[in-house]
């Protein structure tokens, strides 16, 4: 039982390890995909104004009766700015990244059942229940 555990751990450690490192497309990336525009400061009062800006977050901002959505890049020291029909995107490129995930999540889940676990034996204790947790039952 123990191996079948640490199998499915190790699955499970994998598909987290893949997620990951497909999560590390950077928001920056998806927003100008988006169709969000970087715009440069050009004087030091609004380079601070963009330290200013939770980092890692998009900020809406109305002005002149239009949203516009921001995004600090302080890795680049630049803004990256939307209008709602960038944001718009934004959110469907970010959805279908996610659905994209859990589509190759859903592949590794399945392609572990199909494993033939015939050869590890004693996979026929009980995985759950009120002798889980109890090891002289097994």
């Amino acid at each position: 039982m123990k191996e079948r555990l640490l199998a499915g751990l190790f699955v499970l450690f994998a598909f987290l390890l893949n997620a990951g490192c497909q999560s590390l497309q950077p928001k920056e990336s998806l927003l100008t995909q988006a169709g969000f525009k970087s715009v440069k400061p050009l004087s030091p009062q609004q380079a601070s104004l963009i330290m200013k800006l939770p980092q890692g977050h998009l900020t809406s901002l109305v002005r002149n009766g239009k949203t516009l959505f921001l995004f600090p890049d302080s890795s680049h020291h630049l803004l990256l700015v939307g209008n709602q029909a960038a944001y718009e995107t934004y959110q469907q490129l970010h959805l279908k990244n996610n659905l994209s995930r859990d589509t190759l999540a859903t592949k590794a889940l399945n392609a572990d059942a199909s494993i033939d676990w015939s050869d590890w034996g004693g996979l026929e204790a009980p995985y759950w229940g009120p002798d889980f947790n109890n090891p002289t039952t097994r």
